[in-house]
């Protein structure tokens, strides 16, 4: 009986709840026509999908002009280290024998991460681009690993001759080439990794502070503005190669004079295996970045304990929950957050605070803010617990009468 007399009473509570709930609604929803004409409604951002013409013009044009060198040399390290019967040679041409690999399916997966959203894969295909990269340093992981074990079989059997002369030409050629390489993949990238610096920003040019935005933070160089930068991930991956090839090319050098003046033959396959290893630590970083942005790590250009300040400060703002913020690739950071605000708060004005703190300081561009009223929270869980001992023991009677005039 008792629990009977509690659920009446119960539902004479809920309508005066609702009709609060209802009217903080109504209240938000009138407040956007007060709004300022300076002041946009956040539905969505046409330019999301849309990747800056000169970047994607600029690595396409890099990673093109690196194949075609790439073929040529391929071609006539092949012939110099078959020649001259040196296993670092061959080492030398089948690293760029991977690179060739890298840098075709870099291009393909610039590609395809240009294709638009579909309804299945709502963020695009902005990540073939990591896919890409993770790829291409398995691949030179995978050849790298065979051209060590042949190393350690030269070594062990130590029967082989070397053509010192041929060596030393081949590899000087090399270094020649994967300078040339290198200075056309630097220009066909701008940034290092996010995951590397402490602050890096992929800011729209077109978003302008608000007047009650403070003014966007200065980099490291004291800049009175924040730079758009956009690094791809796989120039920056076939750059790293190129890298690994310069300093291998550098060691079979090497290797071709100790050749030639001291007669010792095992500075080949030593070569071989001293610079694989190298190649294999130069490449590790691209693939800590690209395994990061697939596990959607947070890039460490943004500091979450900054960005929940941030977000706090906004008036009206009582509390932010649900933080989440990840990398969809190496240069898109996405978020999504929950903001309890004021009862009188216009939560037009504070998701359009959120979004330029968002993109502005923090320089991130897909963002996801949810406001919700902490006035229209329901009650009703705390309604039993308040009712006065003496209602328990009213009739069943004054508590139906009660509900019936409701």
């Amino acid at each position: 009986m008792k629990k009977f007399r509690s659920t009446i009473k119960y539902t004479r509570i809920l309508p005066r709840d609702r009709s609060e709930s209802m009217q903080s609604v109504m209240t938000s929803s009138n407040s956007i026509q007060s709004l300022k004409d300076d002041m946009p409604l956040y539905y969505c951002d046409k330019d999301l999908f849309n990747r800056s013409p000169n970047t994607t013009t600029r690595a396409i044009r890099a990673l093109y002009l690196a194949t075609v060198l790439t073929i040529l040399f391929i071609i006539a390290e092949v012939f110099g280290g078959y020649l001259a019967n040196s296993l670092a040679i061959m080492t030398d041409a089948g690293h760029m024998l991977s690179d060739l690999a890298s840098f075709v399916i870099s291009i393909i997966a610039i590609k395809i991460s240009h294709m638009k959203p579909t309804k299945r894969l709502s963020y695009g295909f902005h990540r073939a681009e990591v896919l890409g990269a993770l790829t291409s340093v398995l691949l030179i992981w995978i050849l790298t690993g065979v051209l060590v074990y042949l190393a350690i079989v030269r070594i062990v059997e130590n029967d082989f001759e070397v053509d010192a002369d041929l060596m030393l030409i081949t590899a000087g050629i090399g270094v020649i080439f994967n300078i040339v390489m290198g200075v056309v993949l630097h220009l066909g990238k701008t940034e290092h990794s996010h995951f590397q610096q402490p602050f890096t920003n992929d800011v729209e040019q077109g978003v302008k502070d608000s007047s009650t935005s403070s003014p966007p933070i200065h980099d490291g160089n004291n800049n009175q503005s924040v730079h758009k930068h956009k690094a791809n991930i796989n120039v920056r991956a076939a750059f790293v190669h190129v890298l690994g090839d310069l300093v291998q090319s550098i060691g079979v050098l090497m290797a071709a004079v100790i050749v030639k003046s001291t007669h010792w033959r095992l500075a080949d396959p030593i070569c071989t295996f001293f610079f694989s290893v190298l190649v294999l630590i130069t490449t590790a970083t691209v693939l800590r970045d690209a395994v990061l942005v697939l596990m959607e790590a947070a890039p460490r250009h943004v500091d979450i304990d900054a960005l929940h300040a941030d977000l706090c400060s906004i008036e009206g703002v009582r509390d932010v929950h649900s933080l989440r913020v990840w990398s969809l690739t190496m240069d898109k950071t996405a978020i999504s957050v929950h903001l309890d605000t004021e009862k009188d708060c216009d939560s037009n004005h504070v998701v359009h605070e959120a979004n330029e703190r968002l993109r502005i300081r923090h320089g991130i561009k897909y963002i996801t803010v949810q406001v919700q009223c902490v006035c229209s929270r329901s009650v009703s869980q705390y309604t039993l617990l308040s009712l006065p001992a003496s209602n328990v023991d009213k009739p069943i009677a004054e508590n139906v009468d009660e509900h019936i005039d409701i």
